[in-house]
């Protein structure tokens, strides 16, 4: 997949918990503005979610063990995004006792899904999540790019299930439709046998008035 060239405008919300409220942070904030003199230099990385497993043992701790050796490389932090409140990334950070890395917030995915990293995790319950990733970042622009294997594959899967699920919508709605008139037509015919059972017993009490036996 071509990587996106900038990091997107976006607002994370970070806690404050001095008055126990969410603040809102720009991305050129985090990540420095592309219009400052000063280069400052980052890691972006995205990752499925909080708590499983190799973000948990693997990943998240190799990059916080391995900070100070960045920060010989010019790197100034390391920020992982994931699709999951803010809560559960707090509890996540004081589960693992971070120092070194900010997590980011991306609850609803947007972020993620302007990044172009947003992908269906449904085999594994998980919903919408971030495709595993990594961008050394200046500035908001994106001056290397690594990714999982296997995005372009997942990406397709999701649209032919899409595609899928909508020909499979299309066939209920026009099964529906189908019983819907058959429910009418067979109320309309019901209504009309009603009404000749009415002529037909009428018929037969004027018949019998006028001395004609029932048979």
């Amino acid at each position: 997949m071509k990587h996106p060239n900038y990091v997107p405008k976006f607002d994370f919300l970070f806690f404050n918990p001095i008055h126990g409220n969410f603040v809102p942070k720009s991305t050129a904030e985090i990540f420095g503005d592309r219009n400052s003199p000063y280069q400052k230099k980052s890691i972006l990385i995205g990752l499925p979610g909080a708590f499983t497993p190799v973000c948990t043992t693997y990943q998240i701790p190799d990059f916080e063990e391995r900070f100070d050796e960045l920060k010989e490389f010019g790197i100034e932090q390391v920020c992982a995004v994931l699709v999951n409140d803010g809560w559960v990334l707090g509890s996540w950070k004081n589960e693992l006792n971070l120092k070194n890395i900010e997590l980011l917030s991306d609850g609803n995915g947007e972020f993620t899904r302007k990044m172009g990293m947003l992908v269906e995790k449904k085999n594994l319950t998980f919903g919408l999540r971030s495709w595993r990733y990594a961008a050394l970042i200046h500035n908001c622009v994106v001056k290397e790019w690594f990714e999982e294997e296997g995005f372009e594959d997942k990406v397709a899967k999701m649209k032919e299930a899409n595609a899928n699920a909508e020909v499979e919508n299309a066939k209920y709605a026009k099964l529906q439709s189908k019983i819907s008139i058959q429910t009418r037509e067979d109320a309309a015919y019901d209504e009309e046998k009603e009404k000749a059972l009415i002529k037909l017993n009428n018929f037969r009490e004027t018949m019998n008035e006028d001395g004609v036996e029932d048979k």
